[in-house]
């Protein structure tokens, strides 16, 4: 089950990935920092918790679910299937939840509305 945050760049990211090159990936770290810059976003508050109350992300129920966030549990093998991922998700939204359940989601969904 999957929790996605889609944004208005969805459409703008084709041009934007023919102008870009692949051969640079961002390390974690840099993806981490991003995602972090969207706070109000369930995928900002998970990465928050993990990164400094890493304790408290087990009890809480907006993460209880989670199983990761796709842009930092690994990187897609090959270019077309990259730029296909991004064009689809949009290059400046990548922000997708993995959720073990639907509950999961649910809790998520209900925390956007908040």
């Amino acid at each position: 089950v999957i929790s996605v945050s889609l944004g208005k760049y969805h459409s703008s990211s084709v041009s934007t990935m023919e102008e870009r090159s692949f051969d640079h990936f961002q390390s974690e770290e840099n993806t981490v920092e991003q995602i972090l810059l969207k706070e109000k976003s369930v995928t900002g508050v998970l990465c928050d918790l993990k990164k400094h109350q890493l304790t408290l992300t087990t009890s809480i129920k907006l993460a209880k679910d989670v199983v990761g966030i796709v842009a930092t549990l690994g990187k897609v093998g090959g270019r077309n299937l990259s730029r296909l991922f991004s064009e689809y998700i949009g290059l400046d939204t990548m922000m997708v939840t993995m959720c073990k359940t639907l509950k999961g989601v649910k809790a998520h969904e209900t925390y956007d509305k908040e």
